[in-house]
């Protein structure tokens, strides 16, 4: 895998992860497609970083899926209905 793949995986992540959920703070945006997550977790788990998956770092550790984490930015559940 390479940085193009990663890149594209990214914006992949944003478009159909994050927007849909109601994201619309242009910063958090950009920190999402920023963030290269792949830097942060085993070589084996680099392929499906951007899946809407919690990835496991070690056997008692993941990293939460990006709808949690947008979730815990903004203080409120993507589950609410407003």
């Amino acid at each position: 895998m390479n940085n193009n793949f990663f890149n594209k995986a990214r914006i992949n992540m944003v478009t159909n992860q994050i927007l849909p959920i109601g994201v619309k703070d242009p910063n958090l945006i950009d920190s999402f497609e920023s963030t290269k997550k792949e830097l942060f977790v085993p070589e084996s788990e680099k392929d499906i970083v951007y899946s809407d998956s919690d990835i496991m770092i070690t056997p008692s550790r993941y990293l939460m899926r990006s709808f949690k984490v947008w979730a815990l930015i903004s203080g409120t559940s993507p589950f609410r209905t407003i």
